[in-house]
């Protein structure tokens, strides 16, 4: 018996094993048993509950513990297949190095139980355990443990296949063996017998691979579990809030002892609820302490395990690669060994657009690649003892160099652990080809993707000089031509993504080209005709370019859309970095002050003054420009054409989506800052101020009562906002104190626009009809009735979008940003005005558009310019309330803003707090502490974080759909271009080939010598300008032609063989008339122009938040136009040709 099982005995170790988990398994169930609390019987089962956590934790420990109980399990059975089967020396060293990994991984697996233990007894909360998990997590030895477990999966096959070769007769033969795979099933159900279950080797080899993952998976469950307890949390209080919250009531009790009694009710209600809010508080920091330690968890194993992920697939792809070679499925000898490893290298079409990325040879092609040089270049290539590959050093040292620089291994130093293409150099692996002729060099090359250096067509030529290996018997002796054929599809595929070297595929790979010839000759007739059309895809190439480059234009962009793509790429990279555990605290630290500046930028702008207000010039902040200048100039924003023309900014969509989701938000979030009673006070003071206006005040009563019948536009606009608030339409997610408060802020907005009008002189700051800036300079433009009727063909813009989202602008249905009832009767305000476009200056918009990022709505706004004034009387009149410090002014001038762009869009963010820089404001305020610093920074940047982060993010998802629509429909129309290009390119090539045909067959047609030396120069002539694109130039020597032969039939005469045969000429001329003549040809259809548009347009409907409500020029799908003017001539040609029909096809349509 060998040593392996002296004083051995598997079935004595098997029970030891069981023993153990059985005794450990208990303990955690009466653990379990004792921290569950009871449930009240009228609980929904499906309610997030303490249990619900509890059980997570408790799978968080076991699952450990029963993946060791089944590798101790394994290491019995292997040690028992070992002492009792025949094995070799090699396959011994194998399962000792296995199990030599199994004892470390349960040697770890102790020492991180008793350094962490996680259940000290039955006490232990449920939250210590957790605390232990992110300890134990964070163990540098739980590191090492997943580091073992996947190291046993690299072997697994190896184990496999000597358990498949031994376990059969074991399973037969030895009653030892099958008591040690005989072990205790899981106990499913307490009160059913407990059964036993009988497992192979290779159902406990796997268990490394399929727990690996579950390190991360126990943790994030538990997290799910924490996180629907927050929720339900959080809602239960919140019904107890609503339930704590009286209903209005409008009417004051006249009966003191009833009053009385109301207040000691409240103080009792008022205490139970500032009792259940500290509970609710302390709950909650409980449970985002815990998921702060769960959270610490993943971010530990999460990364680890897709590194190991990665590590185990190149091994996968290693070993099998390392089992084919050493197979007969590979070649009897090691030359064909290795031609058979070249060509499955070949199958591949690595960096093409038809390479399989499923197969797991091209997703870790590295690997794979490595294994095969190993392998069927040992003369060439190793592994050093780090497994790392080398490059065995030569007597030439030249060719050792050479090597090394062509596939980028440092010949000193730390190795690389991967062979990356895209490092290869092209140039120097044609140089060690042509020192050695060895066919691997080419191989390697063809698998470099596309770059500066190896363009397209130079990756075609390495698919040429390949398919001529495969011709000249360097590939190997059978199915050459297949080998070739593959190589010219992978040519063609290349072709199709890179059209500049689609004359070079046809001449390569064409059906005339000696490649294509022998291609074609060598598969059978049936398949002949197939595979000659399939090497004629490029026919048409030099055509198609002739008549037109393909190019796709850049998208052009603002300066806010290239701000957001930004600051969407660079959280992406701080997100990254943050959940690495080996980024630089330094790095993570510069990305985030980046996105911070990104996101101030993008909404600021560059920043503006007025300077002084008689004159022009202003001033532009130096910092912000160059800031904006060096984030336009972010590589990242290569693929774009940013442009800062005003109607660019203007028409922005994606800007006017973010101001209408910000105000939104910044209401949400910041109308409990305002206090009700100032503000229902500054309402009072404004009716107040108006009581000598009868007629005025008379207004406002029907306004705020929606009875107004009156002409004003504005009082209309006013009364339908504060009736779409009152009815929910819109803020309707707000209760209705909150609700209250808004209306108050839109009733002070108007009564202070109604003041300023009928007490024009009275309030201060009286500046509207003398400040340029709201006068000459205002550049604003109203859009009339007819102007709307007459740029929406008859149809009056009536839109249901909400802010500064303009009828026309595509917005996703549900969003917040448009309202699902009925659109109102009036146009909306950002669909009134325009800016003058008329060549005039206008300090506004030049002020307005030299911050890159905002849109124009109605100039300069003068509400807030009304509601400063009746704020700036309040002050001087010493009346208490919101007037009399900058801090209330400040919050109540940001909710009217916010509201008031949401509500209407009258005017944007710059527009909105521009008022507050004016000399005559801050000179009027100048007695208010901090007044002059309130600016569009601190009324929506400063403490509005919150709501900043949720509008960008909205909007960077906005924008990213918006670009897709427009990219989608920029593609569409590419589409129909090349369509139309390829159709022109079909009739020219069918010109082209009559007139080849003809030119050929000259001399055998009835025509005198002296005719022929006019015809053939002449024909050479116009086929070599169809070739080059040049049709109106190719139509010139047709002119000629006929006129020449013209005259020669009424000089000299022409015979009927030659009348008949220049008809031919005659009728070709016709056709190249009409090629020349035709329109500008519009896109096709575009179901039949490319149905991959189609597609795309599919899958950008099915992606969340589609964005289904377009504007009036999206999706113009152009209409078909054929060459139908001169199909019919080319058809009559065809008849008139003196020659079989079989060899004179040139339809137009094929």
């Amino acid at each position: 018996m060998p040593k392996t099982l002296i004083n051995y005995n598997p079935n004595q170790e098997k029970q030891r094993i069981q023993d153990a988990l059985e005794f450990k398994l208990s303990q955690v169930n009466e653990w379990a048993k004792t921290q569950t609390p009871e449930q009240p019987k009228n609980d929904r089962k499906d309610k997030p509950s303490i249990v619900g956590v509890l059980h997570a934790v408790k799978e968080a420990i076991v699952v450990p513990e029963r993946l060791n109980s089944d590798m101790q399990h394994l290491r019995n059975m292997l040690i028992t297949l070992s002492g009792h089967s025949p094995i070799t020396d090699n396959e011994e060293k194998i399962i000792d190095k296995y199990i030599a990994k199994i004892d470390k991984l349960i040697s770890l697996h102790a020492d991180l139980n008793a350094n962490h233990p996680l259940v000290s007894d039955n006490y232990t909360s449920p939250e210590e355990v957790i605390q232990g998990l992110n300890q134990k997590y964070n163990d540098p030895q739980f590191y090492e443990m997943m580091e073992t477990l996947a190291s046993l999966e690299f072997d697994r096959e190896k184990i496999n296949s000597i358990a498949r070769k031994y376990e059969n007769a074991l399973m037969r033969k030895n009653v030892g063996y099958n008591e040690a795979r005989t072990t205790l099933s899981p106990i499913l159900n307490p009160d059913q017998p407990r059964g036993t279950q009988t497992r192979d080797i290779a159902s406990f080899t796997s268990m490394p691979m399929q727990n690996l993952p579950r390190v991360s998976m126990v943790i994030k469950t538990i997290k799910e579990h924490l996180e629907k307890l927050k929720e339900q949390l959080e809602k239960e209080h919140l019904e107890k809030l609503k339930d704590a919250v009286p209903a209005p009531d409008n009417h004051v009790s006249e009966n003191t002892e009833s009053t009385e009694y109301s207040e000691g009710t409240e103080y009792s209600e008022s205490t139970e609820y500032s009792e259940d809010s500290e509970d609710f508080a302390e709950s909650k920091a409980d449970i985002d302490n815990l998921l702060v330690y769960t959270a610490g968890c993943l971010a530990r194993s999460g990364p680890k395990n897709a590194e190991l992920q990665l590590k185990i697939g190149e091994k996968t792809v290693a070993n099998q690669a390392e089992a084919l070679y050493a197979s007969k499925d590979s070649g009897a000898s090691a030359e064909n060994k290795k031609v058979f490893f070249l060509q499955e290298i070949l199958k591949l079409n690595m960096a093409t657009p038809i390479a399989n990325d499923t197969d797991s040879r091209v997703k870790d092609f590295p690997a794979y690649l490595e294994t095969v040089l190993v392998k069927c270049y040992p003369e060439i290539f190793a592994l050093n003892t780090k497994e790392e590959l080398i490059i065995k050093a030569g007597a030439n040292a030249r060719t050792y160099t050479n090597i090394s620089n062509a596939l980028g291994i440092p010949l000193h130093g730390r190795h690389k652990t991967k062979l990356e293409p895209a490092q290869f150099d092209a140039a120097i692996l044609d140089e060690l080809y042509n020192s050695d002729q060895n066919i691997l060099w080419l191989v390697l090359k063809s698998t470099k993707p596309i770059d500066v250096n190896f363009t397209a067509e130079k990756k075609v030529k390495a698919f040429t000089e390949l398919a001529q290996a495969y011709k000249n018997q360097k590939l190997g002796d059978t199915e050459k031509y297949l080998g070739a054929y593959h190589l010219a599809q992978a040519a063609f595929a290349v072709a199709q993504t890179n059209p500049e070297c689609q004359e070079l595929v046809h001449k390569s790979f064409g059906p005339k080209s000696e490649l294509g010839q022998w291609i074609i000759s060598k598969h059978s007739k049936q398949e002949q005709a197939k595979v000659r059309d399939e090497l004629s895809q490029c026919a048409l190439a030099q055509y198609v370019n002739a008549v037109e480059p393909l190019a796709l234009k850049k998208q052009v962009i603002s300066p806010s859309q290239a701000l957001l793509i930004l600051i969407d790429h660079y959280q992406h990279q701080c997100a990254k970095l943050a959940a690495s555990q080996s980024a630089e605290p330094e790095k993570l630290r510069a990305v985030t002050v980046k996105i911070a500046e990104l996101k101030r930028l993008y909404i600021l702008g560059v920043r503006i003054t007025e300077a002084d207000p008689k004159f022009r010039a202003f001033n532009v902040n130096p910092d912000d420009l160059k800031k904006m200048e060096q984030f336009l100039a972010d590589p990242c924003l290569s693929s774009y054409e940013i442009s800062k023309d005003k109607k660019i900014i203007n028409n922005d969509p994606t800007r006017r989506y973010f101001e209408t989701h910000l105000a939104h938000e910044t209401v949400t979030d910041q109308i409990d800052l305002m206090d009700s009673d100032l503000l229902q006070d500054h309402v009072s003071r404004l009716i107040k101020a108006l009581e000598s206006k009868e007629n005025d005040a008379r207004d406002c009563v029907d306004v705020f009562a929606n009875t107004y019948h009156g002409d004003s536009s504005a009082h209309k606009e006013y009364a339908n906002c504060l009736e779409r608030i009152r009815s929910r339409e819109i803020f309707g997610e707000l209760h209705e104190e909150q609700r209250e408060k808004v209306i108050l802020i839109v009733k002070s907005a108007f009564l202070g626009v109604v003041n300023a009008q009928a007490r024009r002189d009275e309030l201060p700051v009286n500046i509207y009809s003398k400040s340029l800036l709201y006068g000459a300079w205002r550049g604003k433009e109203l859009i009339t009735d007819d102007d709307n009727l007459n740029a929406n063909k008859g149809n009056a813009v009536q839109s249901a979008h909400m802010g500064l989202v303009k009828g026309s602008m595509p917005v996703p249905l549900g969003d917040i940003a448009t309202s699902s009832n009925a659109p109102p009767s009036s146009m909306k305000a950002s669909d009134q005005s325009r800016f003058k476009d008329d060549g005039e200056y206008y300090k506004w918009l030049e002020m307005n558009f030299a911050g890159f990022v905002h849109p124009f709505s109605n100039s300069i706004s003068g509400t807030v310019l009304c509601q400063l004034r009746n704020l700036a009387e309040q002050k001087n009149g010493y009346v208490s309330g919101i007037a009399n410090s900058a801090e209330q002014i400040e919050k109540f001038s940001r909710l009217l803003i916010a509201t008031m762009l949401y509500g209407t869009g009258g005017h944007s963010l710059n527009e909105y707090s521009f008022p507050f820089q004016l000399e005559e404001v801050r000179r009027e305020f100048a007695g208010v502490a901090g007044f002059e610093d309130i600016n569009l920074a601190t009324l929506f940047v400063d403490n509005n974080d919150e709501a900043v982060n949720r509008a960008i993010n909205d909007t960077i998802t906005y924008n990213t759909h918006f670009l897709r629509k427009q990219n989608l429909n920029q593609g569409i129309n590419l589409a129909g271009s090349r369509h139309d290009k390829v159709d022109s390119a079909k009739a020219i090539a069918a010109v082209v080939e009559k007139l080849e045909k003809y030119e050929g067959d000259i001399a055998k047609r009835s025509i005198s010598e002296p005719k022929v030396e006019i015809v053939k120069p002449a024909i050479e002539q116009i086929i070599r300008a169809l070739k080059e694109g040049r049709v109106d130039e190719a139509l010139k020597v047709s002119d000629k032609l006929m006129l020449r032969l013209k005259r020669e039939d009424e000089t000299t005469g022409l015979t009927r063989s030659e009348r008949k045969s220049f008809q031919t000429i005659k009728e070709i001329h016709e056709i190249i008339l009409d090629l020349d003549n035709k329109p500008v040809p519009q896109k096709q259809n575009l179901a039949a122009t490319n149905l991959c548009y189609k597609e795309q347009l599919q899958q950008l409907k099915t992606q969340d938040k589609p964005l289904e409500v377009a504007s009036k020029s999206d999706n113009k799908l152009s209409i078909l136009s054929s060459l139908s003017m001169f199909k019919a001539r080319v058809a009559l040609a065809n008849n008139n040709v003196e020659e079989p029909e079989e060899e004179n096809k040139w339809d137009l349509n094929s």
